[in-house]
C-alpha cells in the first residue's frame, strides 16, 4: 500500500522484473493534521488467495492477489462513525482462524471487531472505550 497525492493504492509487482501485475487506486481525503505523512500506516496482510488492506481512512478491502479483483470491501470509518484521529487508521489487521480482527476505535464501540475473512460480515464487536493497547486484550477474551 502506498499513497500518492490524493489517492492510496495497492498493487502487485512481478518478482523477476518489478513490472506491475495490477493496481487498485482509492481516492482519499485524509490529511495528517501534523503534516507528517498522509499514510497508509497499516501493512497489508496476505493469507492464501486473499490480501487484506486497511487504509488510513478506515477502508477495509479484500483482494485476489493475482488479479487485484476485490472479493469485498467495507468502509469502517463511515459505518461506525469513527472520527479522524491525528494519524488516521493505523492498525494492521490480525487473522485468527476464519476471522479478520480490526482495531476499529468507534466512539461508544466497538473498539475491536472481528469480520468473517471470506465475506467481510461482522461476526462480533467488543469494547466501548478506545485505547491503542486495548485491541489484543479484548480479542483474546473473545477468542
Amino acid at each position: 500500500m502506498q499513497a500518492n497525492g490524493w489517492s492510496s493504492f495497492t498493487g502487485s509487482l512481478r518478482v523477476e522484473s518489478g513490472e506491475k501485475y495490477w493496481e487498485f487506486r482509492c481516492p482519499k481525503q485524509f490529511e495528517d493534521r501534523f503534516g507528517y505523512n498522509n499514510g497508509p500506516r497499516a501493512s497489508p496482510v496476505i493469507e492464501g488467495e486473499r490480501v487484506y488492506t486497511y487504509g488510513s481512512e478506515g477502508k477495509l478491502h479484500c483482494f485476489r492477489p493475482e488479479t487485484g479483483q476485490w472479493y469485498w470491501k467495507r468502509d469502517l470509518a463511515a459505518g461506525f462513525k469513527v472520527p479522524q484521529d491525528f494519524s488516521g487508521t493505523a492498525a494492521t489487521p490480525l487473522i485468527e482462524g476464519g476471522l479478520l480482527i480490526i482495531n476499529v476505535g468507534a466512539p461508544g464501540g466497538p473498539t475491536v471487531a472481528a469480520f468473517d475473512k471470506t465475506s467481510g460480515r461482522m461476526v462480533w464487536g467488543k469494547g466501548k472505550e478506545w485505547s491503542h493497547r486495548l485491541h489484543f486484550s479484548v480479542a483474546r477474551q473473545e477468542l
